[in-house]
């Protein structure tokens, strides 16, 4: 009865799902359309009505016997190149999936269970290297390619059709031939990209249903580099990547020492500021829960550990990223055991004798996530179990892995958040195109019409008028806008609430949820940097007392290991020249009578003067490093208030109802460049000389006595957290300077392209009345028509304003 009930329920299916997963590795029929739901479409929809408007606009426009033929030529020729663009990229969008995670949190593992494969290299110590990009294959090929870097000692080139191990050992050597390369010289990373039928991605395979997306969409894993090596590798072209994937950071629930988890959580708040952009588009994998089945009250102790690792991330997320306190609520989390739920999806998948070693590796670490119901059911020898057993496990070990789960809310995770991340951006571009030419479009309609209305006084009156009004507005909203970096000159010390209450008070533009979200934003970006390197003298400081590297629960622990290197050899200097766990502890008054003492004492004051030094080298890489990161957060949060700020322009422009119908194109910030002051810390141990009668001399001669007061590992560390306090109101000064020019920029910027609006309206204008208005009038019904369709477009422009947000 057993077998029955096996073969009917579990085989069978199985053996079905199985075989439609593989018919799925051959060469799918390419399709023309996306589908008909969905904001890809919707957006589509729109592009497509603007485009029709436009057809007809320019068709009836070439009717007619206008001066504006040539003009409108080339608006054509821009808005087609325009549409065209737009249409390719919503129709054969990249979904990118960036997985970073914190310390040993199986973020190898993770990758291996979405490829259905363990094809990455599990690397200890958080030592893997190089970002690995993984394309999906939809047709079952394999292509390893590793590209030749200066310097490489590992070996480049490409390779078809190699076999899981096969790519594991190859990516393995490479990682561990740069890791130990990289200890004597610095290197370029590897860039390696591996083509492969990436599993989740097959519809038959039933983990992902993206059905919604694009026919299509290219899928990618980008799999970043343990965290020790981040700093080292992430250049700029990555992070734009990253801006442009969705994340899964890895968690290790395994940790429960209280300052470890500390450090986890500061890495977690690494990891979000590393891929930029909301963290509402990463996903937690809260992984490695299996580890608290092995206890008795399991279910209460996974669940409480569960609910405090979220509260956490939440709570850093709402302290030192308060820009994003509005999206806490939509951050999206999942139990996992990454390592089981591969082993029990290829238990699924591989048919061949491998499944059986496989199946071993479950029954010898995982076998408590079975339950004793399936225990007493599996025969003890793995080689008697028959395909009910093997898949009454993989069940069993998928449905407790989460796997399950995980799975469903990473494709929710993608619906909600994939079509606004590649959409947004398109739209912008698209938005800066078209909306000069519609603009022309309707103040070419706009003169035409009233030309044949007005008189000549009464018109030009009018739009000199208009122009003024618009300059008056823009005056007055960025006198709003220069606000901010009026408050960022404030003390840093002032609590953030009194140094922009005004601007919360009084500011139109910085008085919305995006407003004060980015303003509380600058405050912590400030402080950033400077905490950092507080923190990397903690380190030290802690070190010096233990008498070796011991940095752990302060930011030194998270140290690239170039950088980690640097400081160990700061303080295995200091140590060398006589500083001993007992000076470190309670520092030491010197009394050097001898040559021999004389010389100790010498050394270890110059010890200490080396060591400041190398600290202070040390803290300057450190800060230019952390102050590059925090930049790219300064960009983010600058772009989100230049938004809110031409928005709030057009909106006021767009109620006066002025003819001149100007509307300005999101501002894209460049990078800015933020000054970065040179520290300078140094530390002299001064002594004094006394000439004293020598007391083993029988008081007779005399001696020179050099004393010195040693500084304890606190006393140091007290000096530069001194020396970090008096360049901390430094700190905000390049970010003010940065924006206020940044600012004047637009400022220009947007007053230019205001004066070549009216200098063209003008033209038109003079032309028109020179002409005559008799063969306007006659043509006024074709323009209104005209007018009718640049409105339809204005209007299909709006309605795609709200797929950006």
């Amino acid at each position: 009865m057993l077998t029955d009930y096996l073969t009917n329920n579990i085989l069978n299916p199985v053996k079905e799902s199985i075989s439609m997963f593989m018919q799925k590795l051959e060469p799918e029929a390419p399709q023309s359309q996306i589908p008909q739901t969905g904001e890809f479409a919707k957006v589509r929809s729109h592009i497509i009505k603007i485009q029709n408007s436009w057809d007809s606009f320019y068709q009836q426009l070439s009717q007619l016997e206008s001066p504006y033929a040539e003009e409108f030529r080339k608006h054509n020729s821009d808005f087609s190149r325009a549409v065209d663009k737009i249409l390719t990229a919503i129709e054969t969008p990249t979904l990118t999936l960036a997985t970073t995670g914190t310390t040993s949190s199986g973020k190898s593992t993770l990758v291996n269970l979405l490829c259905g494969a363990d094809i990455m290299p599990r690397m200890a110590g958080e030592m893997s290297a190089g970002i690995v990009t993984i394309k999906h294959s939809a047709n079952g090929k394999r292509l390893l390619k590793i590209e030749k870097t200066p310097g490489a000692s590992w070996e480049c080139g490409e390779w078809k059709n190699l076999s899981d191990s096969d790519s594991r050992v190859r990516l393995t050597k490479t990682m561990d031939a740069f890791n130990k390369a990289k200890q004597k010289q610095e290197l370029a990373s590897p860039v390696i990209e591996l083509t492969y039928p990436i599993a989740c991605f097959f519809p038959n395979a039933g983990l992902l249903d993206l059905s919604d997306l694009p026919t299509h969409t290219q899928f990618q894993i980008m799999d970043l580099p343990g965290k020790r090596n981040q700093d080292d590798q992430i250049n700029s072209a990555v992070i734009q990547n990253c801006r442009r994937a969705l994340s899964i950071v890895t968690y290790n629930m395994e940790e429960t020492d209280e300052k470890l988890r500390q450090s986890l959580m500061e890495e977690v708040l690494e990891q979000v500021k590393l891929m930029g952009g909301s963290p509402a588009r990463m996903l937690f994998a809260l992984n490695r829960v299996d580890v608290f089945r092995k206890d008795p009250d399991w279910v209460r102790r996974e669940r409480e550990a569960a609910d405090q690792t979220i509260m956490e991330i939440k709570k850093i997320i709402h302290d030192r990223l308060p820009e994003h306190r509005n999206t806490l609520d939509k951050l999206s989390y999942s139990k996992l055991s990454s390592l089981p739920a591969l082993l029990a999806w290829q238990v699924r998948t591989n048919l061949n004798n491998n499944r059986e070693a496989i199946a071993d590796q479950l029954d010898d670490h995982f076998n408590f996530m079975l339950s004793d119901e399936v225990k007493d059911d599996l025969p003890r020898s793995i080689k008697r179990w028959d395909e009910g057993h093997f898949q009454q496990v993989q069940k069993t070990v998928w449905e407790n892995s989460y796997a399950n789960s995980f799975f469903p809310v990473l494709e929710r995770h993608i619906k909600d958040n994939f079509a606004k991340l590649i959409i947004a951006p398109l739209l912008v571009e698209f938005e800066n195109v078209i909306s000069h030419i519609i603009g022309q479009a309707n103040r070419t309609c706009m003169i035409e019409i009233e030309s044949s209305k007005r008189q000549y006084h009464e018109l030009k009156t009018k739009l000199d008028d208009d122009y003024h009004k618009i300059k008056h507005k823009l005056q007055v909203a960025f006198a709003d806008l220069m606000s901010l970096p009026d408050a960022i000159k404030q003390d840093p010390s002032i609590p953030e609430t009194l140094r922009y209450k005004k601007i919360f008070r009084d500011s139109e533009i910085y008085n919305t949820d995006v407003g004060v979200s980015a303003l509380k934003g600058f405050s912590t970006s400030i402080r950033e940097p400077i905490t950092w390197l507080s923190g990397v003298s903690e380190g030290a400081t802690q070190s010096l007392k233990s008498g070796r590297m011991r940095v752990t629960g302060t930011k030194a622990e998270d140290l690239s290991l170039q950088h980690e290197d640097k400081l160990k050899i700061a303080c295995h200097n200091l140590m060398g020249a006589g500083y001993t766990k007992e000076i470190a502890e309670k520092g030491h008054k010197a009394e050097a009578a001898w040559d021999g003492e004389k010389e100790s004492l010498e050394k270890l004051k110059n010890g200490i003067s080396n060591y400041a030094s190398a600290i202070s080298e040390l803290m300057q890489d450190i800060y230019e490093q952390r102050v590059s990161r925090e930049n790219r957060r300064i960009k983010e949060l600058l772009e989100n208030i230049v938004y809110v700020f031409i928005s709030h322009v057009n909106t006021v422009i767009a109620k006066n109802n002025l003819m001149l119908n100007v509307r300005f194109d999101t501002a894209t910030l460049h990078d800015i460049n933020l000054s970065i002051p040179s520290l300078k810390f140094s530390v002299t141990v001064k002594s004094t000389t006394h000439v004293e009668r020598n007391p083993w001399l029988l008081w007779l001669s005399q001696r020179d006595v050099t004393y010195a007061d040693i500084p304890s590992a606190d006393a140091l560390h007290a000096m530069i957290v001194s020396y970090l306090d008096s360049i901390r109101t430094q700190a905000s000064k390049p970010l003010q300077e940065a924006i206020s020019t940044y600012y004047k920029e637009i400022d220009i910027k947007m007053t230019q392209y205001i004066s070549s609006i009216n200098d063209d309206v003008q033209s038109k204008f003079e032309a028109v009345y020179k002409n005559g208005a008799t063969q306007h009038k006659q043509q006024e019904e074709t323009w209104m028509k005209l007018n009718h369709l640049a409105d339809a477009m204005t209007s299909n422009m709006q309605a795609l304003t709200n797929y950006k947000a």
